[in-house]
């Protein structure tokens, strides 16, 4: 008789980065100011995971732009990056539609790990996470999947790891090949950064999982929120609930998905524009003070938490508050 396989103790990527996924992101532009230059090219690579939990590379998305209308381009930056902005075979996209183009395999890369957002990777990230900020404010982009502030940057790792901070350098410190030929793309600057972040993150101890708590001494729970609740949320984490207003003395977590998709479409989006709906875990023990009321039809049920109570019940979620759906 064959022993069956052992459970695998690595870490997914939902408890990796405390619930969000890296995604390297490269950017080329028409200039150093993010306000004023345009945006010209745009690669992202979401990171995975291979069968002994270790990252690696996942697709790539990439997208040449038309600059927006009102920015400006330093001619010396084409003569860095090669780029012709007439090229027959550019193909280049208008701003949104690039966005939309590069967002959206981010988003897939995100759901299928259990992550609440992409946070960015890149060498010297800021760059690139304020040139991607500005093409998403001037277009008025609702579904930007990554932290607006945070980002983990391939110049600090690779000065610790390596003693070096130049991309070139640091990767062949790495022991990759570097092609100056290659360089100054999105793609194959996304491409090498990506190879060095996971180098210097697979170099680490691995960390391993924390003793799970099973999932059948936990109660799943959804709850449909609204954009300003979401925004508080991303402030902690996607760990706590934030307390209640003064007129809101009852936190309402509901029983079933379906539920919660009606509150989400039917209140949110008329009061918002937008609704989100989240599940998390709450510890069976905490949760079984609180009886399950119905108030409609047979999936109309939901629990009724004291407000004073809701600090109780965010030292009892285990895991993070997951957004498993998002309606306009």
């Amino acid at each position: 008789m064959e022993n069956a396989a052992a459970p695998s103790r690595t870490t997914p990527m939902s408890r990796r980065f405390r619930g969000y996924l890296p995604v390297v992101v490269d950017v080329e532009t028409g200039g150093f100011d993010w306000n004023r230059h345009a945006l010209l090219e745009l690669a992202a690579v979401p990171l995975d995971l291979d069968e002994n939990g270790l990252l690696v590379m996942g697709a790539t998305s990439s997208v040449h732009l038309h600059p927006a209308p009102g920015t400006e381009i330093d001619p010396k930056s084409l003569e860095v990056t090669g780029i012709d902005l007439d090229h027959p075979f550019r193909f280049a996209k208008h701003e949104k539609d690039a966005l939309d183009h590069v967002f959206a395999p981010v988003r897939a890369a995100v759901k299928k790990h259990g992550c609440q957002r992409a946070i960015l990777v890149g060498h010297n990230a800021h760059f690139d996470l304020n040139f991607l900020n500005a093409a998403v404010a001037r277009v008025g982009h609702k579904r930007n999947p990554f932290h607006p502030f945070s980002v983990f940057d391939t110049v600090t790792l690779a000065g610790v790891a390596y003693g070096q901070t130049v991309l070139a350098r640091a990767v062949q410190a790495a022991g990759f090949d570097w092609n100056s030929d290659d360089a100054h793309s999105a793609v194959y600057d996304a491409e090498q950064t990506a190879r060095l972040f996971c180098k210097i993150a697979n170099a680490w101890p691995t960390p391993l999982a924390a003793p799970a708590e099973r999932v059948e001494d936990t109660v799943t729970l959804y709850r449909p929120t609204g954009p300003e609740e979401m925004r508080l949320l991303m402030q902690g984490d996607f760990r706590r609930w934030p307390p209640r207003l003064p007129e809101q003395p009852i936190f309402y977590p509901v029983t079933n998905e379906r539920y919660a998709v009606e509150i989400a479409t039917q209140w949110n989006i008329k009061d918002s524009g937008v609704g989100y709906v989240t599940r998390f875990r709450v510890r069976r023990s905490f949760m079984a003070r609180y009886p399950v009321q119905k108030v409609g039809g047979d999936h109309h049920t939901e629990w009724w938490v004291p407000a004073a109570d809701l600090e109780a019940l965010n030292d009892n979620i285990v895991g993070v508050i997951e957004i498993v759906g998002e309606y306009r």
